[in-house]
Formats: structure tokens, C-alpha cells, sequence
């Protein structure tokens, strides 16, 4: 296990729903699939229109990939109430605009703590 780290990855260019699916890839000890890392950047930036958070989009994934249709239907809508209240509240939704205040340049600056402190959520809710 390599134990990946949410900032370095952020730094070498990976969006925010690759980073939730390939740190949980390497918590639960799956080898990395190029293929499947690479089909997730078409989660980001909302999807590339600016919509759905693609840290929830990826988490969504990530819940399904490690627990099966249990992190679909139980640990992923924990998840998600967590982030909403935590960040969602305050921004007027979960879409990537509004997380990032309609300045998608903002990403460098505001998803990376996002990212940290999602995927400690992601992890505890999976028990890692």
C-alpha cells in the first residue's frame, strides 16, 4: 500500500473526484486502474459544466466501489449530509460554481481543503 496523500495528488494534477476514488483504491488495497481513474475526470469540474462537485460525485463512487450497494444506499447519503452542511450551507448548494463562488480559478485555493477534509470523512465512514 502506497498510502497516497489528497494534497500531492491535487498538486500533480488529478481533479477532486480522482483523488477521492484513487485514495480509497489504495486504502482498500485495490491496484490503481488507469482506466477507471481516467473515466473520473469526466466528473470534474461539475461534470465540466460547472455543476455537481465532483468531491461528491467522486465520493458517490468511491462509497460504491469499496462497499458495494451498502455505500450506495446507506453511507454515501451520510456523506452527503455532511458535506452539504458542511460547505454546501454556506455556499447555496453543491455545485462546483457555487462552492467556488462562480470563479472556477478559485479551485487551486478552495478544493484542496475540501478534498483533506472530505476524504477523512470518506474514510471514517468506511471505517479505513
Amino acid at each position: 500500500m502506497i498510502l497516497l496523500n489528497a494534497d500531492e495528488l491535487t498538486m500533480q494534477g488529478f481533479s477532486c473526484s480522482q483523488v477521492i476514488l484513487m485514495m480509497t483504491m489504495d486504502q482498500i488495497g485495490m491496484d490503481e486502474d488507469g482506466n477507471l481513474v481516467r473515466a473520473m475526470k469526466g466528473l470534474t469540474q461539475g461534470m465540466g459544466i460547472g455543476h455537481a462537485c465532483g468531491i461528491v460525485t467522486g465520493a458517490a463512487c468511491a462509497f460504491s466501489l469499496a462497499a458495494g450497494a451498502r455505500g450506495a444506499s446507506e453511507l454515501f447519503p451520510l456523506f452527503y449530509q455532511w458535506f452539504y452542511e458542511n460547505y454546501g450551507e454556506a455556499c447555496g448548494g453543491i455545485n462546483c460554481l457555487e462552492l467556488l463562488d462562480g470563479d472556477i480559478n478559485s479551485r487551486l485555493r478552495v478544493c484542496p481543503e475540501m478534498i483533506s477534509a472530505s476524504w477523512g470523512k470518506v474514510s471514517e465512514l468506511l471505517e479505513l
